[in-house]
């Protein structure tokens, strides 16, 4: 397999002199969802989106993504499940549960925008901290970090299950001392097949890997 090329920024389409943070690649890449502080927004941090025609061309005319999507608090760390039809994102938003929640915006065709934004439910949220989520492939797992108590350091990560799409997500759990540790675990990423899981782990703040066969 070749390797990935040198790093290139994505350009002035994307990037400003703000925090463009919390990237999420729909799974043609053809569409980013990012979080910034920039100017002209509704909030401390809102959600925008950036659409290319090809692989080969930059992303462009980076947008808002409204004021469905966006509040007059953060709303930040987007995740773009791989049908693109739901975006998971942290927000403290009135609703939430005392601190940064997970929510959920659902859409039934790729082609019209995100609405019907609800909070993701007492079986993922807590008044703790529950940030960047992050969305299987099928949209039936969805793991986070959170500082709740119980678990194994300061921000542990968590999984939460459900059955179907139009289902809530179950009581989620702590994934356990093979990943967590006395430090911070944040930022999940799990490959599309589902056999790779990417972590960043302090102290050290590198980032780590976990493989399932």
């Amino acid at each position: 397999d070749a390797a990935f090329g040198p790093l290139v920024s994505l350009g002035a389409g994307i990037n400003t002199p703000a925090d463009e943070t919390g990237p999420a690649l729909s799974a043609d890449g053809l569409t980013l969802y990012f979080s910034s502080n920039r100017g002209g927004g509704f909030g401390h941090s809102d959600l925008y989106v950036a659409t290319r025609a090809s692989t080969a061309e930059p992303f462009t005319g980076a947008t808002n993504l409204g004021p469905i999507i966006n509040s007059a608090e953060t709303d930040s760390n987007p995740s773009l499940s791989a049908d693109g039809l739901t975006l998971a994102f942290s927000s403290n938003r009135p609703g939430s549960s005392g601190n940064l929640d997970t929510f959920m915006a659902t859409r039934t065709a790729t082609d019209q925008a995100f609405a019907s934004v609800v909070n993701a439910g007492p079986g993922v949220n807590t008044i703790g901290v529950e940030s960047a989520p992050c969305l299987s492939a099928d949209g039936l797992s969805l793991y986070f970090q959170s500082n709740r108590a119980g678990g194994y350091g300061g921000t542990d990560l968590y999984v939460a299950r459900r059955g179907e799409l139009s289902a809530t997500f179950g009581l989620a759990t702590n994934l356990g001392p093979d990943v967590n540790g006395a430090g911070n675990e944040r930022a999940p990423a799990l490959s599309a097949d589902g056999t790779t899981f990417l972590f960043d782990s302090e102290p050290n703040a590198s980032f780590d890997t976990a493989q399932r066969l």
